[in-house]
């Protein structure tokens, strides 16, 4: 999944897998960076853009 927000210069990638067929999907690996894709705080690029009562 990916998640950016047109006014803040951050991009969000959440890789995500199925333990077995039929489960819930788990987070495997987070990456923030910025659209030059640059690397940036995962924090603070999850706050700019997902609520924290999500999270």
């Amino acid at each position: 999944m990916q998640y950016l927000d047109e006014d803040a210069d951050c991009v969000l990638d959440v890789f995500l897998y199925e333990p077995q067929p039929g489960t819930h999907f788990r987070t495997q690996y987070i990456e923030a960076r910025n659209r030059a894709g640059e690397t940036l705080n995962q924090q603070g690029c999850m706050a700019q853009l997902i609520p924290q009562a999500q999270w």
